[in-house]
């Protein structure tokens, strides 16, 4: 989704949505060996306006934006997927452009598609194909250009001005993929549409267009408005992002008064089982129905849809203040005996979320945990596979709605940082950054720097080691002496990271101690530090303990004065 270097703030207990964020995250100035690298082109930005250092929007900060109308027609079986799309691209941009790069993900289907990793004749299509194309109502030839697989620049007949708009028309196809994964078909009438439709690719302040070819890495977009309808065989429900527009238009009487009842129901409803799909009573009955959504400001759009998936809704109060709740919704395989329980894990997980940490209202209108081939978060849906461990189905999908705040990944150094500040001025700093880029496109400096700006410290230290290095967590106890008032520990940063370390102490009357430093021990010194120990006590015995910080090489950690 967006690029946000909040990706995978994680931080829970045991069995509470905290370990889904842990799973999916100081007074002294800097030395000049510790100062933050800063790339070139966060330079420029900063030189220009559109960014500071001090993490905030820069007073000429832009993004561009489109506005997405498109009509799908899906038959399943058949695995044609079939398009029509107008795009309106608003370039608020101080640049004229006199290219578009157009993104067509599906293309990684093709067979010497660069890709992370390997695949099979199951996941291998065609790509995508544009069958037409026009600029403003003229047809236009689209580029097929071989060196290119997710990506195209298209030249545009005439230059786009900045603050001028341009319009674009797709006629499109592709044949979805036999491979389930964060996309395709699940079963033979049960199908996961993600990455489907022609787009507009990135265009910013800090690296022009993004032009990096999808590989399997998550995806960068654009903020846009959508409106798409789905064109199914009656007796199909689709469940996707956005707001479901005539709910009446696709739903018979009895289905939408449940449908609608769940609104503002904190206990599951069956919205609607196998058993009524096949008896045809849960969708009305023309010869297609069009499922129509819309949405406002998002990254994207994702649909599922099945002929035989049951479907539970409830909500939940995700804003006392001003009463707001949330849709949560499943969609599943009747034998699925984990989705059972989804609606009632997706209500628990959005209410803690909304209440602890992050602490903000659940953003979107709802959340629909869908039983697909992944386990990958979209705007307002998950795709998550079924588990026969429900406490390890209800971890992953609390996972994925969290990640609805923040995409995924280096979730041990913002809990170290939580360590360093303490959780109220990491919520502060937290929630600066959220309100200052949410629905923009930050970069890591703007978070470095917004948690700088708002805990009022320099941080450079800590972000250089976490970040710009290859190191790893590896302590070592090196010496322990006798002091005034207790021992000193000489303790060894092999690994180089500046993690927190709890040491455990045992002392000759058989009393045990811990005592916690977190990573501001490491400021002056990456490399070694002296942890002054305060007792009367004998010491016996000591050992380092990570806890979820693990250590690389734990036959370092321990002292022992027998040993001496």
């Amino acid at each position: 989704m967006t690029r946000s270097p909040l990706a995978g703030l994680r931080l829970r207990a045991v069995r509470s949505p905290m370990l889904s964020l842990i799973c999916a995250g100081l007074l002294a100035a800097p030395s000049a060996a510790q100062s933050l690298y800063m790339p070139r082109n966060v330079k420029h930005a900063v030189a220009a306006g559109t960014r500071t250092l001090d993490g905030r929007p820069g007073p000429r900060y832009w993004q561009n934006h489109a506005r997405y109308t498109m009509t799908l027609t899906v038959m399943p079986p058949d695995r044609r997927i079939a398009g029509r799309e107008e795009i309106t691209y608003v370039n608020n941009s101080p640049d004229t452009l006199s290219s578009l790069v157009i993104r067509l993900f599906q293309n990684d289907h093709k067979p010497g598609a660069p890709r992370l990793g390997g695949t099979t004749e199951r996941g291998l299509t065609s790509g995508e194909h544009i069958d037409a194309f026009a600029v403003n109502g003229k047809p236009q030839t689209f580029p097929d250009n071989p060196r290119f697989f997710t990506w195209a620049p298209v030249r545009l007949p005439a230059p786009l001005l900045p603050h001028d708009s341009v319009h674009l028309s797709f006629t499109w196809h592709y044949d979805i993929t036999r491979r389930p994964g964060r996309e395709g078909m699940i079963d033979s009438t049960t199908y996961f549409l993600a990455y489907f439709y022609p787009r507009v690719s990135v265009y910013d302040d800090t690296n022009g267009w993004d032009t990096m070819e999808h590989v399997g890495h998550e995806f960068y977009s654009d903020f846009n408005d959508y409106d798409v309808s789905i064109q199914v065989p009656p007796g199909f429900l689709v469940w996707g992002t956005g707001t479901l527009q005539q709910p009446e238009a696709v739903l018979q009487p009895e289905i939408l008064k449940r449908y609608q009842s769940s609104f503002t129901s904190d206990a599951t409803i069956n919205v609607a089982t196998k058993d009524e799909l096949a008896r045809g009573v849960v969708t009305t009955q023309h010869p297609l129905n069009v499922w129509r959504f819309t949405a406002t400001n998002v990254p994207d759009m994702v649909f599922g849809l099945s002929n035989h998936y049951d479907w539970d809704a409830a909500s939940v109060l995700v804003d006392p203040k001003t009463r707001r709740r949330a849709s949560v919704q499943a969609a599943y395989n009747d034998t699925a005996a984990d989705y059972r329980h989804m609606v009632r894990y997706g209500r628990d997980a959005v209410a803690w979320f909304s209440a602890n940490w992050p602490g903000v209202p659940y953003p979107y209108e709802k959340s629909t945990i869908f039983q697909g081939g992944a386990g990958m978060e979209y705007p307002m849906m998950v795709n998550d596979a079924a588990y026969p461990d429900t406490i390890f189905s209800r971890f992953v999908a609390e996972h994925e709605i969290a990640h609805t705040y923040m995409p995924g990944k280096a979730a041990l150094g913002y809990l170290a940082m939580q360590d360093l500040l303490g959780d109220e001025v990491f919520a502060q700093c937290l929630h600066a950054y959220m309100q200052r880029w949410h629905g923009k496109h930050p970069t890591p400096w703007d978070f470095f720097y917004t948690f700088d700006n708002v805990s009022g410290r320099k941080l450079d230290w800590f972000w250089r080691d976490w970040f710009f290095t290859n190191g790893y967590i590896d302590l070592a106890v090196d010496n322990v002496r006798k002091a005034d008032g207790g021992y000193d520990v000489d303790v060894k940063n092999i690994g180089g990271f500046d993690a927190p370390v709890d040491v455990l102490l045992h002392y000759a009357d058989g009393s045990t101690q811990r005592v916690h430093e977190t990573p501001a021990i490491w400021q002056a010194d990456q490399k070694r530090t002296t942890v002054n120990l305060q007792t009367r006590k004998t010491l016996r015995s000591l050992t380092l303990d990570g806890g979820i910080w693990m250590d690389a090489d734990t036959t370092n950690n321990s002292w022992s004065a027998e040993s001496r």
